[in-house]
């Protein structure tokens, strides 16, 4: 539930001009990762499926660490009001 709220509050800040745009590319995302691992459940051993997760981990913060020095690098954005 944390995480779900971090990242939602992450694409808030990355995307203010955009905001629904941005929240149904979050939502299309999340839900093709929660299918992707039910379809394949029934197919691959356990400790398969935890080296995928465990890549997965760490690709997501990679990317996450390379967004935050990203929006580090940019001019402060005012609010559209």
């Amino acid at each position: 539930m944390c995480v779900h709220l971090v990242s939602a509050a992450l694409y808030g800040c990355l995307f203010m001009d955009e905001t629904p745009a941005a929240f149904a590319n979050f939502r299309l995302w999340q839900s093709l990762g929660f299918v992707i691992p039910f379809a394949y459940s029934n197919f691959l051993c356990t400790h398969v499926k935890l080296y995928i997760l465990t890549s997965m981990l760490v690709l997501g913060m990679c990317g996450y660490t390379a967004v935050e020095f990203r929006r580090r690098r940019l001019p402060k954005q005012q609010p559209p009001e």
